[in-house]
Formats: structure tokens, sequence, C-alpha cells
């Protein structure tokens, strides 16, 4: 396992991120002109004509209930099957993992995550004081579960954080059958997996895949998702779905 010392890069990454002259191969953002800018304006107009207390009024830790009920109804379609009371709105994915790793892990524990993974899942743990393992990932198929499978073996790892779909930066996606058998794994070494699913509305084939959260049935999976790539980068909308650690990651949204 090693420590983690990426503020530096971080902060090139933040500091090139609004230059025009940089592409930003970095950063996993969709272009303005891809997103349905005038309809959120119509949709935000008449909310705050028709519900405008409850726009800019206070509401539960949670997040707005019929919100919740709309991602647990849209959350079918990667075969998962939540409960509205299960879904806990954050401030986009980022602080979905954040609380995820606060839920399950304490300072010195050991995250394995992709090789390579998103910067920004580096300086969370970096953050946290967590230690991180590399697994080999591949381009097309994801995480290699023989590698984890080697690591689990020889390291206490306390929580695994991956994208099966599309990951970042690479792109692989797990097969149906691997995110079975990861799942399976890691419940029955009592590890956690804290599933990244952002990027899986995204795929080019018809419909879009199963979540590893869909083969969840001891609880040991936390999926983290938002709107970000899809609706609005700038709403900062995402949630968490922590099943029996639901009241855990209210009590740390609370408190922070």
């Amino acid at each position: 396992p090693m420590a983690l010392n990426s503020e530096s890069l971080v902060r090139n990454v933040i500091h090139d991120a609004r230059n025009p002259a940089v592409v930003q191969l970095a950063r996993a953002t969709p272009d303005t002109r891809l997103l349905p800018v005038a309809s959120l304006q119509r949709v935000l107009a008449g909310a705050m004509r028709e519900q405008g207390d409850e726009v800019v009024g206070s509401t539960a830790t949670a997040g707005y209930r019929p919100l919740r009920e709309q991602i647990a109804r849209r959350m079918l379609a990667a075969g998962c099957a939540v409960a509205p009371d299960e879904v806990l709105i954050t401030a986009g994915c980022t602080e979905a993992l954040n609380l995820a790793l606060r839920a399950v892990c304490k300072p010195g524990d050991i995250v394995a995550v992709e090789s390579p993974t998103f910067y920004g899942m580096l300086l969370a743990c970096e953050s946290l004081g967590l230690r991180v393992l590399e697994v080999s990932t591949s381009t097309t198929d994801g995480i290699c579960l023989d590698a984890l499978r080697e690591l689990l073996d020889l390291h206490p790892v306390r929580a695994v954080v991956l994208t099966p779909s599309f990951g970042n930066p690479l792109g692989g996606l797990m097969s149906d059958e691997d995110k079975a058998a990861l799942v399976r794994l890691l419940a029955e070494r009592d590890v956690y997996l804290l599933e990244d699913d952002v990027y899986g509305d995204l795929g080019f084939a018809d419909g879009r895949p199963i979540a590893a959260k869909a083969y969840d049935r001891t609880g040991h999976v936390l999926y983290c998702s938002s709107f970000s790539k899809t609706l609005a980068p700038g709403y900062r909308v995402g949630w968490v779905v922590g099943g029996p650690l639901t009241e855990r990651l209210e009590a740390l949204k609370f408190s922070s």
C-alpha cells in the first residue's frame, strides 16, 4: 500500500480547467452544447413559479423526497431495486464517494483502486488518511479479478473503489458475470465495494449496463452516481445508496 501526495497534480489540473488553450483529457466534462440547456431553463422557471417556497427553502438532510423517489425509479434501469429512503442526495458524485469512504473506512485503512484511476478519488483517499493499492485494469474489461483476489489474499483491504461501467480514464466495461463475481468475492471477505456509476448512462448500446449493485445481497455495495455527465455538471446533483449504512451516511452528511 502506498501513501499519497497528489495535491500539486490536482492543483495543476484545476488551474488548467478554464484554459481554452488546453485540451481537457483529465476532466470528464461534457460539452455544454450537448446538454439540454433550453429544456432545463423551462423546467427551472416552472419550478420557481409553481413551487417557489420548496425550491429556495430548507429540506431534509437526505434530500428532496420527490427527487429521491425519481432516482429510485431510474435505478431500475440499472437492475437495482432500492427504496427512496436508501437514497441520499449529495453535491455530485464526488461528495457521494467521500461520504461512502468515511462511512466504511478509518485513517490508515487500505483501499484498492483501479490503475489508472480518477485523480479525484486519489485526492479523497489522501485527505482521509487512507492507503491505496493499485489493481491492474483493462481498457476493455475493467478491473482484473485475479489480480484483485491476489491483493485481498496479501493485504487487509477495507474497501474497493471502482467504476465497473466505462471506468475513468480507460473506459473499460466489466461483464455482468464479472460484476456478479466481484460482488460475491468482496461479500465473502467482508470488504465493501464503492461503486461509481456516473458514466453508466453514456453507453452506445441499447439500454444501459447493469450495475454491480444489482448483485448485492448483503449490503456490501455502496452505489454512487450523479447527473453531472448527462444533465448539467453545474447543478452538482448526485446521490449515494448505502443500504444498511444509510443512517451512518446521513449523519456524516449532516456533520459536514
